[in-house]
């Protein structure tokens, strides 16, 4: 089992040449307390794509006592102009509950990366969130592959376009989708 708690792993770039891919290949995955892997640019160059494989399981949850999430991230700041990078998760289970985040973001002019993920069983549970949010460039798609998608207790699937972004759009493939006690798509 490999687990994350309360430690962060960034590749970013802070210049004008891309970021290198960051790639994860294990069994099992727990980001947990506050712990966060992420993939960014500072600015003109392109962020990073951020890729997991998880043979058996995906686990995201909980926060940091200051209110930081746990989460998986792809982020482009304010003041960058390059694109924000995929994220895409393959795993058997992608557990996202207590507040986990996946998200791919875009606070600068470029474009949002796209969410994809790829799993026997999508569970989010107890205020999970999983989104993409553009300013004002393109894309930020959410692609979900799965046999059984579930959301409980306030959880979230959601893209987001503010300013003059064009929004992504939301690709669910799975013969079952259940949404319990005030959770959206």
């Amino acid at each position: 089992l490999n687990v994350i708690q309360r430690s962060r792993i960034l590749v970013a770039t802070f210049g004008n040449g891309k970021a290198g891919n960051m790639t994860l290949k294990v069994d099992k995955l727990a980001v947990r307390d506050g712990s966060r892997n992420s993939t960014g640019t500072f600015a003109d160059g392109d962020g990073a794509d951020l890729n997991v494989i998880a043979a058996n399981s995906v686990e995201i949850a909980g926060f940091q006592d200051n209110g930081i999430p746990s989460g998986l991230f792809s982020a482009a700041t304010p003041n960058s102009s390059g694109d924000a990078g995929d994220l895409s998760i393959q795993s058997n289970q992608i557990n996202v509950r207590d507040g986990g985040t996946i998200s791919a973001t875009n606070f600068g002019s470029g474009n949002t990366g796209n969410l994809n993920l790829n799993a026997n069983t999508i569970l989010l549970d107890n205020q999970a969130f999983v989104g993409a949010e553009t300013i004002a460039g393109e894309q930020g798609n959410i692609n979900l592959n799965s046999k059984f998608i579930q959301l409980r207790r306030n959880s979230n699937i959601t893209t987001n376009a503010r300013g003059t972004a064009n929004g992504g759009n939301i690709n669910i493939n799975s013969p079952v989708i259940a949404s319990f006690e005030n959770s959206d798509i």
